[in-house]
């Protein structure tokens, strides 16, 4: 609209200047004054330059408007999926740490090797302790830039430079979760399956859904009608080399997992709202 009528106004103004400059050059032709008639001429010419770049100018400045609103409604975007990473990283951390402590707990029988044993606890610790906890990304707008070849628009190229090493991290925390972290996981699991039965394990979840933790009544399982195997696998030594492996594995994502936080989303998120409040 802006464009319309400034890129009107002037074409309005040079078709007046331009009938005034040809009346006088037609009758400067007339009465055979050829360097007044040139000099019209040249003049008629460089007005209408003039108003071609005018003309440029108003809508090089719309289209660079357009292009300044484009970039923020996508910084508002990655701002909002960064956050949505964000909370999910520390929910990834969460969960890690307190599988940790599953993987702690067990490690602690065999230290101990106690006369007495909490069988349900034992048993649902470590079934939990072979799941795998990994970090989804949710990053379509940036997705969306690199396939539409519009990686441009975005004019910090700090924030870009962040927002690409942030996802070569990922890369790698795919990566180990799909392979290190994974094979420890299944060398685990396999052993265990051995001693104590996977069963118990849907059961739990089938219970736990829509519960808060520790508010879960492990007598529900049944635990003991499946003849878990716990002081064989207590004397079993591949059960502590598994177990300490998934510990360590876990440890090391949970690191991964942090300096994934402190050095790129955090950063993003904070070159994010710079951008936009700039732009408000």
């Amino acid at each position: 609209m802006i464009y319309s009528r400034c890129n009107g106004s002037a074409t309005s103004t040079s078709e007046k200047l331009m009938k005034i400059f040809r009346k006088q050059r037609f009758k400067l032709a007339a009465e055979s004054r050829f360097a007044k008639y040139l000099r019209y001429a040249i003049g008629e010419i460089l007005l209408v330059v003039i108003g071609i770049l005018i003309a440029l100018q108003v809508n090089n400045w719309n289209e660079t408007r357009k292009s300044k609103l484009q970039e923020k409604v996508y910084e508002q975007q990655l701002y909002k999926e960064f956050i949505s990473d964000s909370l999910s990283l520390d929910h990834s951390i969460a969960l890690n740490q307190s599988k940790i402590e599953d993987e702690e707990y067990i490690l602690k029988y065999f230290r101990t090797k106690p006369a007495v044993i909490d069988t349900n606890h034992f048993v649902i610790n470590s079934l939990v302790a072979g799941r795998s906890v990994t970090f989804q990304p949710y990053l379509p707008t940036y997705n969306e830039l690199v396939s539409t070849g519009q990686v441009g628009i975005i004019s910090n190229k700090k924030l870009m430079d962040f927002i690409r090493r942030y996802v070569r991290k990922l890369n790698d925390l795919r990566q180990f979760s799909e392979t290190d972290n994974q094979e420890f996981k299944k060398i685990y699991s396999q052993h265990l399956f051995r001693y104590i039965s996977p069963v118990i394990l849907s059961h739990f979840w089938l219970i736990a859904e829509n519960k808060k933790p520790g508010t879960i009544d492990l007598s529900q399982l049944h635990i003991s009608r499946t003849h878990p195997n716990i002081t064989g696998f207590l004397k079993d030594p591949e059960s502590f080399i598994n177990t300490r492996n998934i510990k360590a594995s876990d440890m090391e994502q949970v690191q991964l997992y942090k300096k994934a936080m402190k050095y790129y989303i955090r950063p993003i998120l904070a070159l994010l709202r710079r951008e936009i409040s700039k732009k408000e």
